[in-house]
């Protein structure tokens, strides 16, 4: 039985943004929840963007070579949803590397999927952290080929 769920349950095209432009962290936060929110799976907007900023507040989730990995869990998402995007001009986002960041991948779970959140986080990490992978997606310049790209991954399970 796969634990996953087909990328399109969990993302939408719409839920993707390629030249987003944002001035700073918190800024980025509430559009990516906003992208998120285009799944239809948020009940509670502000209460979503709240508790990613409590998160991001606890440690970051800049992983380093311009990749970060917002989430959080909250009962105000119904199921598993994400955002992605490419910044049109890196920010700072005091990622562990201390790089700027420019693509984002957000993660919003129920309360009750902390497993299948964590699990999903894992396996984004492992695809998206591979240098020469974050060099092909910053090349992209349509959302679908983001959409692709990532279900082509997904399939790989």
């Amino acid at each position: 039985m796969n634990i996953f769920m087909k990328i399109e349950d969990l993302l939408s095209i719409e839920s993707i943004k390629i030249g987003l432009i944002v001035k700073s962290k918190k800024e980025l936060l509430s559009r990516m929840v906003e992208l998120a929110a285009k799944t239809g799976k948020i009940t509670d907007l502000n209460e979503v963007k709240k508790q990613v900023l409590e998160r991001e507040n606890f440690s970051t989730t800049g992983i380093g070579d311009g990749l970060a990995l917002p989430h959080t869990k909250s009962f105000s998402v119904e199921n598993l949803c994400a955002s992605f995007t490419i910044l049109k001009t890196p920010i700072n986002y005091d990622a562990a590397d201390d790089k700027p960041v420019q693509i984002v991948f957000m993660l919003l779970a129920n309360e009750n999927e902390i497993g299948k959140q964590l699990r999903y986080l894992s396996f984004f990490s492992k695809i998206l952290s591979d240098k020469n992978t974050l060099k092909k997606i910053l090349k992209f310049t349509l959302e679908r080929e983001i959409f692709d790209f990532l279900t082509e991954n997904f399939e790989e399970l």
